[in-house]
C-alpha cells in the first residue's frame, strides 16, 4: 500500500516517537482500550464516534486524559 511504516499492535504504535495524534475509527466497544493506551502515552486521541461505550467509560477516559493533560 506504500505506507511508510506499519505497527504490529496499538502499544507499539502509541509508543512510537513519530506519532503525536491517534485517530480511533474502530467500533465503540474497542475505544476504551485504544484511547487509554494513546492517552497514557501522551497522545491526543480523536474519535469518530462516542468517547466510550456508555457514560462510565466516557468518564474514565476523560479522567485519564485530564490526569495526563492531553486532549481526548
Amino acid at each position: 500500500m506504500g505506507l511508510p511504516k506499519a505497527y504490529a499492535n496499538v502499544a507499539e504504535m502509541v509508543s512510537a516517537p513519530e506519532i503525536d495524534i491517534v485517530t480511533v475509527t474502530v467500533k465503540v466497544a474497542h475505544h476504551l482500550e485504544i484511547v487509554k493506551a494513546a492517552i497514557r502515552s501522551g497522545q491526543t486521541g480523536l474519535l469518530r464516534m462516542a468517547l466510550g461505550n456508555g457514560l462510565a467509560e466516557a468518564e474514565e477516559l476523560a479522567a485519564v486524559a485530564r490526569a495526563k493533560g492531553v486532549l481526548a
